[in-house]
């Protein structure tokens, strides 16, 4: 666990983010991860317009990846593998801290999740059941397992974002390795797996295709930071809102090459294909 929070940045093993500087000319993430890549808008911007909006959701994907992944651990502490995710949970609150204060570091503007309490609440109740259980370590499994995909493929980005995120995917195939085994516990029964699978579909339609409220606070953020680009408010979102039916955009979330092992996991459950069919990137 140690290993998340300190690395080897010279001969000697020091604190990921004692004394770190956010270079705040570099992107944080590549452009090509971003939503607004894809839409005919992107080719319009300025290259400063582009590296604030790509810093914009660098630091957007930082909280929204510590935020999920926690509200999920502490929601499964209330199920019946509570055991055998104590040291994940440990991780994920780390983690949480750190992309916090990465983000502090980057000059993040604004806080860009208010998660309800009242979802937090429904992710608990999910969670005392089987098939609730089950349903989020599924998307757990996705979230992760694309997690280390971004993290690793950010070239020339800060290397202060470099290293949290080397650190991250070190710990994050580690946890993409016992989602594998908590799923083979929970995810069994003809009715528990059909419960599970439909849970997981109206999940991850709900929270993460998109592109959504995320993609919206992060394009005002934008707008903030670019003022001059107020009057393409109303085409943005427009363009954003047609990226839904759009392969290119779907594979730049989830396909097989960033998530292999959990689109291999679909292919062995009927119910699982069902579930994955909102993936417009999911082919067997």
């Amino acid at each position: 666990m140690r290993r998340y929070y300190r690395v080897t940045v010279t001969q000697y093993d020091t604190p990921l983010l004692d004394g770190a500087v956010v270079d705040r000319t570099r992107p944080f993430i590549a452009d090509a991860l971003t939503p607004l890549y894809f839409t005919r808008v992107w080719r319009e911007l300025t290259d400063a317009q582009k590296l604030t909006y790509n810093q914009l959701n660098g630091m957007y994907w930082n909280e929204l990846i510590a935020m999920f992944e926690r509200h999920l651990v502490l929601a499964l502490m209330k199920s019946e593998i509570a055991p055998r995710i104590r040291d994940v949970v440990r991780e994920e609150v780390l983690h949480e801290g750190v992309f916090h204060e990465l983000n502090r570091l980057a000059g993040a503007p604004r806080t860009f999740i208010d998660m309800p309490r009242v979802a937090s609440s429904l992710l608990r109740l999910l969670a005392r059941t089987r098939s609730g259980a089950a349903a989020l370590v599924w998307v757990m499994m996705l979230m992760e397992e694309r997690s280390i995909a971004v993290m690793s493929s950010s070239p020339s980005i800060d290397p202060t974002f470099a290293r949290v995120y080397a650190a991250h995917v070190d710990d994050e195939r580690g946890h993409v390795a016992t989602d594998v085994e908590l799923i083979a516990l929970l995810h069994r029964g003809i009715v528990t797996r059909w419960i599970a699978a439909m849970l997981f579909r109206l999940i991850v339609t709900t929270c993460f295709i998109g592109p959504g409220r995320g993609a919206r606070v992060v394009v005002d953020a934008l707008l903030e930071k670019h003022p001059e680009l107020r009057p393409l408010r109303r085409r943005i979102f427009a363009e954003l809102r047609a990226l839904r039916g759009d392969v290119r955009y779907h594979a730049m979330l989830y396909d097989r090459e960033k998530v292999p092992r959990t689109f291999g996991l679909f292919d062995q459950f009927k119910e699982m294909q069902f579930a994955a069919q909102p993936l417009l990137a999911y082919r067997r």
